[in-house]
């Protein structure tokens, strides 16, 4: 750089340490002092050599909840036989109803037969049977469905339990029957305060605050506070109680509904065209009058 020579050393000094000292300093800070931001990486120009920042406005993301659908209750129980005046609470909150074939009973339901009246239920997927005696009243308690255990709550009354799959208990003020494989009945009085509770087949149980006492076919445990009975202990059925403890249960099979007499529609014959009398119609003679 040339300068004029009037001018003095000293302001040649001030006028080099203005450009090589001063501006460069000066561009240096106005760089320092922008406030940093997220935007995109800057992108120079041809003309100016500066940075010019460029924005992206991204649209908002849109989020989604997955709700997940109902799943229907599949462990119910299906009414297969209904006898005369038997009640029927389908779920827990709801009134009593006159029972009818096919009606569904959900965990919480509960079932009531009156006088001479019965009914049969088939508890879903296993299909195990339990059939309700007269003057009977229990709950569907419980159904677990990852162990397959089912849960009833006898009021009053007897009922007969045929177990095709899992496991299923009753509970009584007395303690909790239970059978693994494959018939028991189970029987309780309120007035008499007391259970009675028979292995038919297989291997049943019933546990109180006593303890807990093994049966197997032919056997039975009755507990009552007039008659206290060792949980320990179980009796064997005389040949004339099992027998009729046998006759009740295949009284159930025996009952089988007639079949619909009525026809669901009337054929009118058509008449046999071999069998008509023809009829032959004769013209009507004209007379025709004399000249």
């Amino acid at each position: 750089m040339h300068f004029p020579a009037e001018i003095g050393e000293s302001t040649m000094k001030h006028l080099r340490f203005f450009f090589f000292i001063l501006i460069p300093l000066l561009l240096f800070t106005g760089c320092t002092n922008a406030s940093p931001t997220t935007a995109a990486p800057a992108v120079p120009t041809a003309t100016t050599g500066i940075l010019t920042p460029t924005f992206t406005i991204m649209p908002p993301t849109a989020t989604w909840t997955l709700v997940p659908s109902a799943t229907p209750d599949q462990r119910y129980g299906i009414l297969t036989l209904v006898e005369n005046d038997v009640q029927i609470r389908v779920r827990p909150g709801e009134a009593f109803q006159p029972a009818a074939e096919g009606q569904k009973l959900f965990v919480g339901g509960e079932i009531l037969t009156n006088a001479d009246s019965r009914a049969e239920l088939h508890l879903l997927p296993e299909d195990t049977i339990v059939r309700i005696n007269a003057n009977t009243h229990f709950v569907l308690k419980k159904r677990e469905p990852t162990t397959a255990t089912t849960s009833l709550k006898l009021l009053f009354g007897k009922i007969w339990i045929i177990l095709k799959g899992g496991s299923l208990d009753v509970e009584t003020p007395n303690g909790v029957a239970s059978v693994r494989g494959s018939i028991m009945s189970v029987e309780y009085y309120p007035d008499q305060q007391a259970v009675t509770v028979v292995c038919l087949e297989g291997h049943c149980a019933f546990s109180s605050a006593e303890g807990t006492v093994e049966m197997t076919t032919g056997q039975m445990i009755s507990i009552s506070p007039v008659t206290p009975q060792p949980v320990s202990t179980p009796e064997t059925l005389k040949p004339d109680e099992y027998k009729h403890e046998q006759e009740q249960l295949e009284s159930w099979d025996k009952q089988t509904p007639e079949p619909d007499k009525t026809p669901m529609w009337t054929k009118t014959p058509r008449p046999n065209k071999s069998m008509m009398t023809p009829t032959v119609v004769l013209p009507t003679p004209t007379i025709e009058p004399t000249p």
